[in-house]
């Protein structure tokens, strides 16, 4: 085997372990065990290139037509023909260091942010992160990326979101048992606190599985404004040493020095 077909199988091999989990299949007696591949979605647009008129305002637009994210959940996020976008849930402030929303290289990723803090069918925290994976099928410079990201995870919109969520409760145990970070993490509301509203009892046999109504709070950000340009040097300096070493949990951990 030459070393550029050996190389050439290792890129498949790589590629296809980044591209899906491999779980097994329970074997058939005499048989050995088969496994099937979990393919993760790609993410990618719909509607490409989004099409928007400026008004008479000339601050805000108009979408002409739908337009669409599909993450890699595969969940859609949607922004309707006829939708008018200022570009608010960027920080303003932050225009003049990560580019205006309607002509940067973040575009598309900013109308659909847009319409999801309109609609706000997903948490504050989902949106957010929505918002990097579209930025990254966008083209923006991944560095970049993580810097609008931090953006708007500490300065964008927060909004409350009600859910049910079902948790198993023994007898002896009260709703209060139920731990905040397994709620929190049943719909991706890492920094929103929740609150317990209603409780109702699907199934009694053994471990009580309560159907619980939740009201996530968003947590009051940590951060000013006077502390992003620290978070943006924070990023750019890790990216310089190791390139890609950032992570998006490194970056909702970040407090300055006061």
């Amino acid at each position: 085997m030459t070393n550029t077909f050996a190389v050439h199988i290792l890129l498949v091999f790589s590629f296809t372990l980044a591209e899906a989990q491999v779980v097994p299949t329970p074997p058939v007696r005499g048989q050995q065990p088969e496994f099937t591949p979990i393919i993760v979605s790609v993410p990618y647009f719909i509607g490409r290139p989004v099409e928007a008129t400026w008004n008479e305002d000339n601050k805000t637009m108009k979408l002409n037509k739908d337009f669409t994210f599909v993450d890699a959940t595969d969940y859609y996020w949607r922004a309707h023909a006829g939708m008018v976008t200022d570009g608010a849930s960027i920080p303003r402030w932050a225009w003049t260091i990560i580019g205006s929303p309607f002509t940067g290289e973040y575009r598309e990723a900013a109308v659909i942010h847009d319409a999801a803090c309109i609609s706000r069918e997903k948490t504050w925290e989902e949106t957010a992160l929505m918002f990097y994976e579209a930025m990254l099928v966008d083209k923006t410079p991944p560095v970049k990326a993580k810097i609008m990201y931090a953006a708007v995870f500490y300065f964008g919109p927060r909004w409350i979101t009600k859910r049910q969520v079902s948790a198993q409760i023994t007898p002896d145990q009260t709703p209060d048992a139920v731990s905040v970070a397994s709620l929190q993490r049943k719909i991706g509301a890492t920094d929103s606190t929740p609150i317990i509203d209603n409780i109702s009892i699907i199934h009694q046999a053994g471990p009580i599985l309560r159907q619980l109504q939740v009201e996530f709070d968003p947590n009051p950000s940590p951060l000013r404004e006077k502390d992003f340009r620290k978070l943006q040097k924070f990023i750019e300096d890790a990216e310089a040493v190791h390139p890609d070493s950032m992570t998006l949990e490194q970056i909702r951990a970040y407090r300055p020095r006061r």
